[in-house]
């Protein structure tokens, strides 16, 4: 039931996320005024590692970072 999102993105609006795992492959993407994502791809959760994220604003500036997705 837990959702990983960005925290305040009431100031994201019409902003774009994409999440990726250790060999580069998009998993997930979602604009930042809908719900985060729950670990999963294709309906099947994905293992606990770490995972890439691009946050590209609606300004066109770019944001990277990563997380580790514990089940």
């Amino acid at each position: 039931n837990d959702l990983w999102e960005i925290n305040n993105n009431a100031s994201l609006i019409n902003s774009n996320i994409k999440i990726y795992n250790r060999y580069g492959q998009l998993v997930y993407e979602f604009s930042c005024n809908k719900s985060g994502w729950d670990g999963k791809f294709n309906s099947n959760d994905l293992p606990s590692e770490d995972y890439w994220f691009v946050l590209t604003k609606a300004n066109g500036k770019i944001a990277k970072g990563h997380f580790a997705l514990k089940r």
